[in-house]
Protein backbone atom coordinates (compact mmCIF):
# COMPACT_ATOMS: atom_id res chain seq x y z
CA UNK A 1 0.00 0.00 0.00
CA UNK A 2 1.39 3.29 -0.18
CA UNK A 3 2.66 5.09 2.16
CA UNK A 4 1.29 8.45 3.60
CA UNK A 5 4.45 10.30 2.08
CA UNK A 6 3.25 8.60 -1.43
CA UNK A 7 -0.16 9.55 -1.13
CA UNK A 8 0.62 13.46 -0.37
CA UNK A 9 3.32 12.83 -2.95
CA UNK A 10 0.02 11.16 -5.42
CA UNK A 11 -2.87 13.95 -3.87
CA UNK A 12 -0.50 16.69 -4.31
CA UNK A 13 0.05 16.14 -7.78
CA UNK A 14 -3.71 15.78 -9.42
CA UNK A 15 -4.66 18.72 -6.42
CA UNK A 16 -2.53 21.40 -8.59
CA UNK A 17 -4.43 20.21 -12.08
CA UNK A 18 -6.90 22.56 -13.77
CA UNK A 19 -9.02 19.81 -14.16
CA UNK A 20 -11.70 17.23 -12.58
CA UNK A 21 -9.92 13.78 -11.95
CA UNK A 22 -11.60 11.19 -10.32
CA UNK A 23 -11.10 7.13 -9.71
CA UNK A 24 -13.65 4.50 -8.84
CA UNK A 25 -13.45 1.24 -8.21
CA UNK A 26 -15.73 -0.51 -11.10
CA UNK A 27 -16.71 -3.32 -9.10
CA UNK A 28 -18.82 -1.14 -6.23
CA UNK A 29 -19.08 2.47 -8.26
CA UNK A 30 -17.15 3.78 -5.14
CA UNK A 31 -14.66 6.61 -5.75
CA UNK A 32 -11.50 5.42 -4.61
CA UNK A 33 -10.33 9.28 -5.20
CA UNK A 34 -11.01 13.08 -6.41
CA UNK A 35 -9.05 15.78 -6.65
CA UNK A 36 -9.46 19.68 -5.55
CA UNK A 37 -11.10 20.16 -8.59
CA UNK A 38 -13.56 17.77 -8.91
CA UNK A 39 -14.62 18.34 -5.54
CA UNK A 40 -14.97 22.12 -6.43
CA UNK A 41 -17.34 21.22 -9.44
CA UNK A 42 -19.49 18.79 -7.69
CA UNK A 43 -19.56 21.43 -4.78
CA UNK A 44 -18.56 18.35 -2.07
CA UNK A 45 -15.55 17.59 -0.06
CA UNK A 46 -16.00 14.30 1.21
CA UNK A 47 -16.61 11.97 -2.17
CA UNK A 48 -14.23 8.54 -0.80
CA UNK A 49 -16.00 5.92 -0.51
CA UNK A 50 -19.27 7.23 -1.95
CA UNK A 51 -21.40 5.73 -5.13
CA UNK A 52 -20.28 8.22 -7.83
CA UNK A 53 -23.60 8.03 -10.06
CA UNK A 54 -24.94 9.41 -5.88
CA UNK A 55 -22.55 11.97 -5.19
CA UNK A 56 -21.09 13.51 -8.97
CA UNK A 57 -24.31 13.06 -11.32
CA UNK A 58 -27.24 12.87 -9.05
CA UNK A 59 -28.65 9.53 -10.29
CA UNK A 60 -30.07 7.06 -8.28
CA UNK A 61 -28.51 4.12 -9.94
CA UNK A 62 -25.41 3.51 -12.36
CA UNK A 63 -25.43 6.34 -15.71
CA UNK A 64 -26.62 5.37 -19.20
CA UNK A 65 -23.46 6.82 -19.86
CA UNK A 66 -20.82 4.71 -18.15
CA UNK A 67 -18.05 2.52 -20.05
CA UNK A 68 -16.82 0.32 -17.05
CA UNK A 69 -17.74 -2.55 -19.52
CA UNK A 70 -16.04 -0.80 -22.62
CA UNK A 71 -12.76 -0.77 -20.65
CA UNK A 72 -12.66 -4.08 -18.45
CA UNK A 73 -12.58 -7.64 -20.45
CA UNK A 74 -12.88 -10.85 -18.21
CA UNK A 75 -12.69 -8.88 -15.48
CA UNK A 76 -9.18 -7.19 -16.45
CA UNK A 77 -8.42 -3.78 -17.93
CA UNK A 78 -8.08 -4.01 -21.73
CA UNK A 79 -5.59 -0.67 -22.07
CA UNK A 80 -8.59 1.30 -24.17
CA UNK A 81 -8.73 4.64 -23.47
CA UNK A 82 -12.35 6.60 -24.38
CA UNK A 83 -12.91 9.98 -24.85
CA UNK A 84 -16.08 11.35 -24.92
CA UNK A 85 -18.74 14.24 -24.10
CA UNK A 86 -20.64 14.39 -21.37
CA UNK A 87 -23.49 17.32 -20.25
CA UNK A 88 -23.49 16.79 -16.36
CA UNK A 89 -27.10 17.76 -15.25
CA UNK A 90 -25.98 17.68 -11.60
CA UNK A 91 -24.18 20.64 -12.40
CA UNK A 92 -25.25 22.05 -15.67
CA UNK A 93 -21.43 21.91 -16.84
CA UNK A 94 -20.65 20.13 -20.16
CA UNK A 95 -17.47 17.93 -20.32
CA UNK A 96 -15.12 16.38 -22.49
CA UNK A 97 -14.39 13.11 -20.17
CA UNK A 98 -11.33 10.77 -21.16
CA UNK A 99 -11.51 7.25 -19.08
CA UNK A 100 -8.85 4.39 -18.50
CA UNK A 101 -9.14 1.15 -16.93
CA UNK A 102 -6.05 -0.33 -14.47
CA UNK A 103 -5.12 -2.15 -11.59
CA UNK A 104 -5.53 0.04 -8.44
CA UNK A 105 -2.31 -0.55 -5.54
CA UNK A 106 -4.38 -2.75 -3.56
CA UNK A 107 -5.66 -5.16 -6.31
CA UNK A 108 -8.81 -3.28 -7.38
CA UNK A 109 -10.15 -2.94 -10.67
CA UNK A 110 -10.08 1.25 -11.08
CA UNK A 111 -11.30 3.29 -14.02
CA UNK A 112 -9.71 6.84 -13.58
CA UNK A 113 -11.93 10.03 -15.30
CA UNK A 114 -10.15 13.11 -16.18
CA UNK A 115 -13.04 15.99 -17.07
CA UNK A 116 -12.26 18.88 -18.85
CA UNK A 117 -14.97 21.67 -18.57
CA UNK A 118 -16.02 22.61 -22.19
CA UNK A 119 -19.54 24.89 -21.30
CA UNK A 120 -17.47 27.63 -23.65
CA UNK A 121 -17.02 25.38 -26.34
CA UNK A 122 -20.29 24.05 -26.43
CA UNK A 123 -21.45 27.67 -26.30
CA UNK A 124 -19.25 28.65 -29.32
CA UNK A 125 -20.30 25.74 -31.04
CA UNK A 126 -23.89 26.10 -30.27
CA UNK A 127 -23.49 29.80 -31.48
CA UNK A 128 -21.76 28.95 -34.44
CA UNK A 129 -24.33 26.02 -35.50
CA UNK A 130 -26.94 29.18 -34.85
CA UNK A 131 -25.38 31.02 -37.20
CA UNK A 132 -24.75 28.99 -39.79
CA UNK A 133 -28.66 28.07 -39.28
CA UNK A 134 -28.99 31.65 -40.26
CA UNK A 135 -26.78 32.49 -42.72
CA UNK A 136 -28.73 29.14 -44.47
CA UNK A 137 -32.22 31.04 -43.79
CA UNK A 138 -30.62 34.03 -45.37
CA UNK A 139 -29.07 32.48 -48.34
CA UNK A 140 -32.51 30.97 -48.75
CA UNK A 141 -34.21 34.39 -48.73
CA UNK A 142 -31.88 35.48 -50.95
CA UNK A 143 -31.94 33.49 -53.46
CA UNK A 144 -36.15 33.61 -53.39
CA UNK A 145 -35.50 37.45 -53.68
CA UNK A 146 -33.22 36.89 -56.61
CA UNK A 147 -36.22 34.61 -58.58
CA UNK A 148 -38.49 38.09 -57.23
CA UNK A 149 -39.88 40.77 -59.25
CA UNK A 150 -39.11 44.30 -56.40
CA UNK A 151 -41.80 46.50 -57.94
CA UNK A 152 -44.53 43.89 -58.17
CA UNK A 153 -43.41 40.92 -55.93
CA UNK A 154 -44.45 38.41 -58.40
CA UNK A 155 -41.71 35.63 -59.35
CA UNK A 156 -39.44 36.56 -62.05
CA UNK A 157 -37.99 35.18 -65.58
CA UNK A 158 -35.48 33.51 -63.56
CA UNK A 159 -37.74 31.39 -61.51
CA UNK A 160 -40.71 31.04 -64.24
CA UNK A 161 -37.89 29.00 -66.17
CA UNK A 162 -37.45 26.92 -62.86
CA UNK A 163 -41.22 26.20 -63.21
CA UNK A 164 -41.48 26.13 -66.57
CA UNK A 165 -38.79 23.10 -67.24
CA UNK A 166 -40.74 21.39 -64.27
CA UNK A 167 -44.20 21.74 -65.88
CA UNK A 168 -43.41 21.30 -69.06
CA UNK A 169 -41.52 17.78 -68.09
CA UNK A 170 -44.32 16.90 -66.19
CA UNK A 171 -47.11 17.59 -69.55
CA UNK A 172 -44.96 15.57 -71.59
CA UNK A 173 -43.79 12.31 -69.52
CA UNK A 174 -47.94 12.18 -68.03
CA UNK A 175 -49.54 13.70 -71.59
CA UNK A 176 -51.40 16.18 -69.44
CA UNK A 177 -52.69 19.32 -70.45
CA UNK A 178 -50.65 23.14 -70.23
CA UNK A 179 -51.28 26.48 -71.52
CA UNK A 180 -49.66 29.80 -70.99
CA UNK A 181 -50.86 33.53 -70.96
CA UNK A 182 -49.07 36.67 -71.88
CA UNK A 183 -50.46 40.02 -71.50
CA UNK A 184 -49.01 43.52 -72.27
CA UNK A 185 -50.92 46.51 -70.93
CA UNK A 186 -52.01 48.93 -73.72
CA UNK A 187 -50.66 52.17 -74.46
CA UNK A 188 -48.62 52.08 -70.83
CA UNK A 189 -46.90 54.76 -71.97
CA UNK A 190 -49.36 57.28 -71.89
CA UNK A 191 -49.65 56.09 -68.12
CA UNK A 192 -46.38 57.01 -67.65
CA UNK A 193 -46.40 60.38 -69.63
CA UNK A 194 -49.17 61.67 -68.39
CA UNK A 195 -49.44 60.77 -64.95
CA UNK A 196 -45.93 60.00 -64.03
CA UNK A 197 -43.85 56.71 -63.29
CA UNK A 198 -44.80 56.97 -60.05
CA UNK A 199 -48.40 56.18 -60.93
CA UNK A 200 -47.19 53.55 -63.32
CA UNK A 201 -45.34 51.70 -61.02
CA UNK A 202 -48.58 51.64 -58.84
CA UNK A 203 -50.83 50.68 -61.67
CA UNK A 204 -48.27 47.06 -62.77
CA UNK A 205 -48.60 46.69 -58.26
CA UNK A 206 -52.40 46.62 -58.42
CA UNK A 207 -52.19 44.98 -61.65
CA UNK A 208 -50.08 42.23 -60.55
CA UNK A 209 -52.64 41.34 -57.33
CA UNK A 210 -55.77 41.90 -59.77
CA UNK A 211 -53.86 38.70 -61.23
CA UNK A 212 -52.80 36.73 -58.24
CA UNK A 213 -56.79 37.13 -56.97
CA UNK A 214 -57.97 35.63 -60.19
CA UNK A 215 -55.90 32.73 -60.99
CA UNK A 216 -56.39 29.28 -60.04
CA UNK A 217 -54.99 27.55 -57.30
CA UNK A 218 -52.76 25.74 -59.51
CA UNK A 219 -51.42 28.33 -61.77
CA UNK A 220 -48.67 30.67 -61.20
CA UNK A 221 -48.36 34.35 -62.51
CA UNK A 222 -44.65 35.94 -63.63
CA UNK A 223 -43.38 39.36 -64.70
CA UNK A 224 -42.50 38.69 -67.76
CA UNK A 225 -40.45 42.07 -68.18
CA UNK A 226 -42.06 45.89 -68.38
CA UNK A 227 -45.74 45.84 -68.54
CA UNK A 228 -45.64 42.02 -69.42
CA UNK A 229 -47.15 39.34 -67.82
CA UNK A 230 -47.19 35.57 -67.95
CA UNK A 231 -49.42 33.23 -66.74
CA UNK A 232 -48.36 29.58 -66.52
CA UNK A 233 -51.44 27.30 -66.20
CA UNK A 234 -50.78 23.49 -65.59
CA UNK A 235 -53.72 20.82 -66.55
CA UNK A 236 -55.45 23.66 -68.72
CA UNK A 237 -56.03 23.21 -72.48
CA UNK A 238 -56.50 25.78 -75.47
CA UNK A 239 -60.61 25.87 -75.02
CA UNK A 240 -59.78 26.48 -70.72
CA UNK A 241 -56.84 29.05 -71.12
CA UNK A 242 -58.95 31.44 -73.60
CA UNK A 243 -62.19 31.24 -70.85
CA UNK A 244 -59.37 31.78 -68.70
CA UNK A 245 -57.66 34.46 -70.73
CA UNK A 246 -60.82 36.81 -71.73
CA UNK A 247 -61.94 36.38 -67.41
CA UNK A 248 -58.92 38.16 -66.55
CA UNK A 249 -59.47 40.99 -69.28
CA UNK A 250 -62.91 41.83 -68.54
CA UNK A 251 -61.79 42.14 -64.69
CA UNK A 252 -58.60 44.39 -65.75
CA UNK A 253 -60.97 46.59 -68.10
CA UNK A 254 -63.58 46.76 -65.44
CA UNK A 255 -61.16 47.78 -62.44
CA UNK A 256 -60.26 51.40 -62.05
CA UNK A 257 -56.97 52.07 -60.74
CA UNK A 258 -54.90 54.36 -59.33
CA UNK A 259 -55.52 57.82 -59.76
CA UNK A 260 -58.66 56.44 -61.31
CA UNK A 261 -56.60 55.28 -63.74
CA UNK A 262 -58.54 52.61 -66.74
CA UNK A 263 -56.31 50.46 -68.48
CA UNK A 264 -57.03 47.52 -70.76
CA UNK A 265 -54.30 44.41 -72.00
CA UNK A 266 -53.72 42.49 -75.02
CA UNK A 267 -53.42 38.74 -74.31
CA UNK A 268 -51.83 35.98 -76.21
CA UNK A 269 -52.35 32.05 -75.07
CA UNK A 270 -50.85 28.91 -76.41
CA UNK A 271 -51.27 25.16 -75.04
CA UNK A 272 -48.72 22.37 -75.55
CA UNK A 273 -48.07 20.88 -78.97
CA UNK A 274 -45.93 17.90 -79.34
CA UNK A 275 -42.24 18.33 -79.43
CA UNK A 276 -42.68 21.58 -77.97
CA UNK A 277 -39.66 23.48 -75.95
CA UNK A 278 -40.45 26.47 -73.55
CA UNK A 279 -38.96 28.85 -76.09
CA UNK A 280 -41.30 27.29 -78.78
CA UNK A 281 -44.54 27.99 -76.37
CA UNK A 282 -43.40 31.19 -75.31
CA UNK A 283 -42.92 32.91 -79.04
CA UNK A 284 -46.31 31.20 -80.12
CA UNK A 285 -47.82 33.50 -76.66
CA UNK A 286 -45.93 36.52 -77.62
CA UNK A 287 -46.89 36.49 -81.31
CA UNK A 288 -50.65 35.77 -80.40
CA UNK A 289 -50.11 39.01 -77.70
CA UNK A 290 -49.07 41.25 -80.55
CA UNK A 291 -51.54 39.71 -82.84
CA UNK A 292 -54.08 40.81 -80.45
CA UNK A 293 -52.29 44.39 -80.23
CA UNK A 294 -52.71 44.58 -84.70
CA UNK A 295 -56.44 43.74 -84.11
CA UNK A 296 -57.46 46.85 -82.01
CA UNK A 297 -56.04 45.46 -78.87
CA UNK A 298 -58.38 44.81 -75.06
CA UNK A 299 -58.78 41.08 -76.99
CA UNK A 300 -56.89 38.06 -76.60
CA UNK A 301 -55.72 35.50 -79.39
CA UNK A 302 -54.53 31.77 -79.46
CA UNK A 303 -51.69 30.26 -81.36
Amino acid sequence: MYTNSKNAIFEGLFDILPFSVYIVDVATYRIVYANKQMQKAVGKQDLIDCKCYKQIFNHSSPCPHCKKDQLVENNEPNGQTIVFELFNEANDCWYQIMEKSLVWIDGRIVKYSIAFEINELKSAQNNLAEAHAQLSIKNRELQELSKTDSLSGLYNRLKLSEVMDYELKRAKRYQRPLSIIILDIDDFKQVNDNLGHLIGDKVLQELAQILKNNIRETDSVFRWGGEEFLLLCPETDASEVNILAESIREVIAGQEFENKTSITVSLGTTSIQDNDTYELMFSRADRAMFNSKARGKNTSTHF
